[in-house]
């Protein structure tokens, strides 16, 4: 029961991640390839 329950944390954890990194290339593309200025704009969007 146990591994059951760590395999669903480890899958719902690895879901977010991609979508995590999936909007982050979304704002670096966004950015022309500057992570600086990505990161600064989702930041700025964010709070």
């Amino acid at each position: 029961m146990l591994k059951k329950l760590l395999k669903m944390i480890g899958i719902v954890l690895l879901f977010f991640i991609i979508i995590l990194d999936t909007m982050f290339l979304m704002e670096l593309k966004k950015a022309n390839g500057n992570p600086a200025k990505a990161a600064v704009r989702s930041f700025k969007e964010c709070c």
